[in-house]
């Protein structure tokens, strides 16, 4: 996904005639990327927190499965 976006970025850019066009499409397009990185990071923070649950369930099973045996 980071490579397509970049790949459009550029291309956006390659249609710029002047620095003016340029610093228009740059102000367009940079606040979109800048909620892309932010959902990025809001997923991985949500990645972290169902792999920490999952953990939690497996390691509360194991202990279940432990103590059933004693």
């Amino acid at each position: 996904l980071k490579s397509k976006i970049d790949d459009v970025f550029q291309e956006l850019l390659a249609l710029c005639k002047d620095q003016k066009d340029i610093d228009q499409v740059e102000a367009d397009i940079n606040p979109v990327l800048d909620e892309i990185v932010d959902l990025e990071n809001k997923l991985d923070e949500w990645d972290t927190a169902i792999a920490e649950k999952e953990s939690k369930k497996e390691e509360q099973a194991a202990l279940k499965r432990i103590e059933a045996q004693v």
